[in-house]
């Protein structure tokens, strides 16, 4: 830890070198108390009441700790923080950086290390490859020639077609407005959190009016409040509304945002500062960036969802297991819909896909 510039104290108080904070500096990472809040170590106070010297005490208070074995993890939190600073450094452009960071966060990633139980969670190989190749930045299709995106809408003066330039690593497939990709995704994720939450025994609405919230505007027009999910446990007085999104954090109105590229969960947390304030607390966000990060109310919405489960169940659906599984389906959906969109996108000039098309 000291060759990596980090020292521990026995009081669990964390030092990074200065050499190091310079690196560290305008990235995600930034500050002492950022890291000290990554590590949070309970190390254990010392005995000053025997004779023993106090790493002597600490030690032996520590062996009793019941948590000892996440001690490692605790150190290399920080050593893995300073490697994705200096990934963060390499990266050429802010929706590069922002997009690194949307793939950050507790759980995000475990879909490509995950052994599913059902072949119907199996993502088929071309989406499982392009998945992987836009979550890593990679270039998913060769830059020989320009490809244009064949997204279609219907509208009332006919169809409507995009063609947009696209990048060799398809983020156009993310933000492109034109087409059902948008919605088809908003869709699935939404039904993917109602199927999780009817196994844990609730009864779900999906597309629920809300007439209590309800408002007009300045010029008079009712505008309605749909809820995607309204969840209820049997034995409760009330509904939950859940209004359920993915923002994609390299997104032009994020971009143009000074400093959003070093600031985590960004996307996710502005879509949920303008859900409360077109709908107010009675409809609860769930909020995913288009890499996996879940903003900081929505992971309250699901721990409050999986408390709940955990409850009316009577322990037959553990909350920490249940909040685990409702997560990596959210991922998992939204992983598979990401492919899928880039693939419609390319339609019959999917060979221009890097390494060709597999089947």
């Amino acid at each position: 830890m000291y060759k990596a510039g980090i020292t521990v104290f026995e009081t669990g108080r964390v030092e990074v070198h200065s050499s190091m904070m310079d690196m560290l500096d305008q990235t995600p990472w930034t500050g002492q108390e950022k890291l000290d809040e990554l590590v949070s170590p309970t190390w254990p106070q010392t005995d000053t009441s025997t004779s023993q010297s106090p790493s002597e005490g600490a030690m032996k208070g520590f062996q009793r700790d019941p948590n000892h074995h996440r001690l490692a993890a605790r150190m290399t939190t920080i050593l893995d923080a300073l490697d994705a600073a200096r990934v963060w450094h390499t990266m050429k452009s802010d929706i590069m950086r922002a997009n690194f960071v949307s793939a950050g966060g507790s759980g995000n990633g475990l879909v490509w290390d995950e052994t599913c139980k059902r072949p119907r969670q199996w993502l088929p190989n071309q989406h499982f490859r392009i998945a992987t190749m836009m979550r890593m930045q990679l270039a998913v299709i060769s830059a020989d020639q320009p490809i244009m995106c064949g997204n279609r809408a219907k509208g009332g003066d006919g169809e409507e077609t995009c063609g947009c330039k696209l990048d060799d690593r398809m983020y156009h497939s993310r933000v492109c407005k034109i087409g059902p990709a948008r919605v088809r995704t908003h869709n699935a994720l939404a039904r993917a959190v109602a199927m999780e939450l009817r196994m844990a025994g609730a009864s779900v609405d999906v597309e629920r009016h809300v007439p209590e919230l309800y408002k007009i505007n300045t010029e008079g027009v009712v505008m309605e409040a749909i809820a995607d999910i309204s969840v209820h446990f049997p034995g409760e007085g009330f509904l939950t509304h859940l209004d359920v999104s993915v923002r994609a954090a390299g997104a032009e109105r994020y971009v143009a945002q000074r400093g959003h590229s070093r600031r985590v969960a960004h996307a996710a947390e502005r879509g949920e500062s303008e859900k409360l304030d077109r709908y107010g607390p009675q409809m609860r966000p769930i909020i995913i960036e288009d890499g996996g990060r879940l903003g900081p109310e929505s992971t309250i919405v699901v721990h409050d969802l999986a408390s709940r489960a955990a409850m009316f169940t009577k322990g037959l659906c553990p909350a920490r297991p249940f909040r685990a599984k409702l997560v990596q389906a959210l991922r998992r959906t939204l992983c598979f819909e990401q492919a899928d969109a880039a693939l419609a996108m390319l339609g019959s000039r999917v060979r221009a896909l890097k390494g060709g098309f597999v089947l």
